[in-house]
């Protein structure tokens, strides 16, 4: 046991006329221990995660496909926008665990239907086409880090 610990313990009133002094300083033995400890803990062991949302899918597909977020929320149907939405509506539903109408909430307030259709279109998309192909596993790889 800790010296501070134990003089508290037997309540050794000559030692500490605070009784919180005991505990201020076994709490800073125990804060040294521990700060040692993460420091030498190997960092690159404990590869940090961060967490895919449909957000951040967003604006990941945003930035390769030159689109805004407004335009990727918005009821806009031409190729150029509509295609970044189902590539991002694709990942949503691939990437995390969102239920469909919530995926299509997120999108502007689409129906699930729509997200049903993105992800089936993305599919042939993807094997029809390499170039499409490229670009979303170039957004998948930047998403996961």
């Amino acid at each position: 046991m800790y010296p501070p610990l134990e003089a508290f313990a037997l309540n050794d009133s000559k030692q500490f006329t605070d009784k919180s002094a005991p505990l201020d300083a076994l709490a800073s033995q125990v804060s040294a221990i521990n700060l040692e400890a993460f420091k030498s803990l190997p960092l690159d062991d404990f590869p940090i995660k961060i967490r895919v949302t449909p957000y951040r899918i967003q604006k990941a597909v945003c930035d390769e496909f030159r689109v805004t977020l407004t335009d990727m929320t918005s009821k806009r149907r031409a190729r150029v926008i509509a295609r970044p939405r189902q590539v991002a509506m694709y990942l949503s539903k691939k990437l995390t665990k969102r239920s469909l109408p919530d995926i299509g909430r997120r999108f502007g307030g689409r129906d699930h239907t729509t997200v049903m259709h993105a992800v089936k279109r993305v599919d042939t998309l993807r094997s029809e086409d390499p170039s499409l192909n490229a670009q979303i596993e170039l957004v998948e790889s930047n998403l996961k880090g």
